[in-house]
């Protein structure tokens, strides 16, 4: 939006230059997201080998995929500078389940299979026709503008269902980890990958709010 422009402005960059960083800045926080997520996973993978306890190396492990997440996840932000919140959110989202997939395979966490390659030529595919099509900017919204719609009744219930599915969504998540307990609903692998990707998606939502 406006912001973009007078950030990019202010730094000297072509438009094609500045959609050049958007895209490159875009793409490495989803690709360093997965990576480090997928070291979490190992990590976590290695612990439950080890009769349910970390070793120091598994725990060190851990410590570099929590930082690197975090960092990576904050490094969505720096696509904003250079392009509008569409395109930085299609580019990140497009990267990190294909680099997700690879990076799963690379810590023997589970083999590609077909659906991978067709989940990896799909994502790419739906970003390049994004960034090729999806036209200029809207309008710029003002602070004053937000704030208001922020506070209609419709937008306060879409928050607070969003909240409420993503609060369901992680318990979800933690029944299918609790393997001691009585659980009243089994929950499936499919299922956990369903609630998995409720969390995710209602976080994005509420991280394109918050920016």
């Amino acid at each position: 939006g406006g912001s973009s422009r007078w950030r990019r402005a202010a730094m000297g960059l072509s438009p094609g230059g500045s959609l050049a960083l958007c895209i490159v800045t875009s793409a490495s926080a989803g690709i360093g997201a997965a990576f480090f997520g997928c070291l979490v996973s190992s990590a976590n993978k290695q612990k439950k080998a080890n009769g349910g306890n970390h070793t120091k190396s598994t725990s060190r492990q851990l410590v570099v995929g929590i930082i690197g997440q975090t960092l990576f996840g904050l490094g969505s932000i720096v696509g904003l500078f250079f392009g509008p919140i569409t395109l930085v959110t299609v580019i990140r989202a497009g990267s990190l389940l294909p680099a997700n997939a690879f990076c799963a395979h690379l810590f023997h966490l589970r083999p590609l299979v077909r659906d991978d390659y067709l989940g990896t030529l799909t994502c790419v595919s739906g970003v390049v026709c994004f960034a090729n099509f999806q036209g200029p900017p809207g309008k710029a919204l003002t602070r004053d503008l937000f704030l208001r719609d922020l506070a209609t009744p419709w937008s306060i219930s879409f928050n607070a269902a969003l909240f409420l599915l993503m609060i369901v969504g992680f318990l979800g998540m933690r029944a299918s980890d609790l393997e001691t307990s009585i659980k009243l609903v089994p929950v499936g692998p499919t299922a956990k990958a369903f609630f998995v990707a409720v969390v995710i998606g209602c976080a994005s939502s509420f991280m394109d709010v918050a920016c």
